[in-house]
Order: structure tokens, then C-alpha cells, then sequence
């Protein structure tokens, strides 16, 4: 897996070289799309500006498409130098924008070859790296006295929790939609496009639900209606959790739906908290941009 620049990151750096400014602008793309976009921007930017060189290179499920201009310098000289210095980093989905103004003095092709390739790679020393990690992710019904326990115990051994933490008490006993319907930034899982109306509320994790901004991607829910007239029953804080059952008169019905992630198959270490009681169903994957120093 290549390296990648972070999602949404644009940098702009400048050098000067007898008199000519080579204005550098990187960005993280996906698509060739995408990169023309960042070379339309840098052209509006610096419309009096006679070159507006570009490189790019993306990934597209494992096949490398790169493109390279010279706009309008000596062929050679600008395009293909930004192509090496991109391809020295070990970084895709990235385009880069060289735009020059003449400061009267010429280079020479062997100097321009210089100065370009240097734009590039002066501009991408100092940019945050990531790379892409592909988990499962997994889904358990505990029962709600055992969940504080196991669950952190869960933690302790490697699980995360997808989307913060902030899910949902629902009764038990309402009827369970069919499949798991999480949904976000899953990338497989055939439930992932479930339209019921998402619930919202504030921690304990508990079922059904996971519903804000994670550490492991974006929202992901169940999207199972709320219910008592439409209303969802927002929790107190953990410390007055206890109270939770009696918003519903059958305490012994709840329990907490939790998703997360887990280093390897979570069954054995589930099977040893639960004594057997429990298991994990995996529910699809999702990816998360892991910072690489």
C-alpha cells in the first residue's frame, strides 16, 4: 500500500531561482478529476503566470496512473522531473502545481530539470504521510450488567470502538430489523445502505447504534426508528446509568450494541470474558488513515 498524503490536505510553498519564482502547490486527490481541479485552482490564482507545470499520480485499485505537462517549457524539462520527485517520496493519490514566473534570467534545460524537481521535492519533505488500514468491524449484544466489564476488558486487549462511543439504550424487546444495517463508512457488509431514520442521544454505548464522529471513520449506524412516540430517550451520564432500566420498566430486557474493531478475531478472548455467552458477529469493514512518522 502506498503511502498517502492526508485526506483534504493542500500545502503552497515557494522557491526562488535567479530571479524566477517556482510557486509549489501540493494536495492529496483521488482522481484525475480531482487533480485538474487543483491545476484549474493554481491557474486562477496566478493568472498572469506564463507555466502552470503539473504532475500527478493516483491508485485506482492498485494500477498506477501518472500524468505529467510541461506547459509549454522545453519538453522534458518540467513534467517529468516533478513525476521523479513524486516518485522518490512513495506517495500517490497526490497532484503537484509548479507555477513560474520569469525573473528574466534563463536556465537552461539542464537548470529548469533542476528547479522543478527540486519544487517538488522541497514541498513534499515536510508534508504529514498516512497510510490506509482495513479493519472488520464487529458487532455484540452484551448484557447490560455484564457490559461496563467486558467491554473494557475488550479495550484493554486492543478493541476500539467505532464512532467514539455515543449509541443508544433501546428496549430489547422491540423487533430487530433485519441484518446488522450499520452503516458509514463501512466498505463491505450487505447492510450498509439501511434508510431508517438514524437515532441520536448521548452515551453509554447500547443497542441499537453507534452514531457520531469516530476514531475509526465516519458515522456509523444502525438506523433502527426510534421508539416511544418518536422520541429517543437520551441517557444521563455513566455514573447515573444505573437508572437507564427504569426508563423502560423491564431492565432485565436491555442490553448494549457494541461496535468496534479488534487486532484478530475477537471470538476466543469474548468466549473467555462471557463464558461462552456472547459472541461477535463481523458486520463489514471500514478504513481509518493511520499517521506513518
Amino acid at each position: 500500500m502506498s503511502l498517502l498524503l492526508p485526506t483534504g490536505f493542500s500545502s503552497v510553498s515557494e522557491i526562488v531561482i535567479k530571479r524566477s519564482r517556482f510557486i509549489t502547490r501540493v494536495a492529496r486527490v483521488d482522481d484525475e478529476p480531482a487533480a485538474r481541479a487543483v491545476v484549474a485552482e493554481a491557474r486562477a490564482t496566478h493568472p498572469q503566470a506564463r507555466h502552470h507545470c503539473q504532475a500527478f499520480v493516483i491508485d485506482d485499485a492498485g494500477i498506477r496512473i501518472a500524468r505529467s505537462s510541461d506547459d509549454g517549457e522545453p519538453a522534458g524539462t518540467a513534467g517529468v522531473p516533478m513525476l521523479h520527485a513524486i516518485d522518490g517520496t512513495g506517495l500517490a493519490n497526490l497532484v503537484a502545481v509548479v507555477t513560474r514566473y520569469f525573473g528574466g534570467v534563463k536556465l537552461g534545460t539542464g537548470g529548469l530539470t533542476r528547479a522543478y524537481g527540486q519544487s517538488v521535492s522541497q514541498a513534499l519533505a515536510g508534508c504529514p504521510r498516512v497510510e490506509l488500514v482495513t479493519r472488520t468491524v464487529w458487532a455484540v449484544d452484551l448484557p447490560y450488567e455484564q457490559a461496563g466489564r467486558v467491554s473494557g476488558a475488550m479495550i484493554n486487549l486492543g478493541a476500539e470502538t467505532v464512532d467514539g462511543g455515543q449509541t443508544h439504550l433501546v428496549d430489547e424487546s422491540s423487533p430487530r430489523p433485519r441484518g446488522e444495517s450499520c452503516r458509514g463508512s463501512l466498505l463491505e457488509g450487505a447492510d450498509a445502505t439501511a434508510t431508517a431514520p438514524r437515532l441520536t442521544g448521548t452515551s453509554p454505548p447500547l443497542r441499537h447504534g453507534c452514531q457520531t464522529q469516530g476514531s475509526w471513520g465516519e458515522r456509523i449506524t444502525d438506523g433502527l426508528p426510534p421508539r416511544h412516540g418518536g422520541q429517543t430517550t437520551a441517557l444521563a451520564p455513566e455514573s447515573t446509568a444505573t437508572q437507564a432500566p427504569s426508563m423502560f420498566g423491564r431492565g432485565e430486557s436491555l442490553s448494549w450494541h457494541w461496535c468496534f474493531t479488534f487486532p484478530k478475531d475477537p471470538t476466543v478472548a469474548l468466549a473467555r470474558l462471557t463464558a461462552g455467552t456472547v459472541t461477535a458477529r463481523p458486520i463489514g469493514r471500514i478504513q481509518r488513515e493511520v499517521p506513518v512518522s
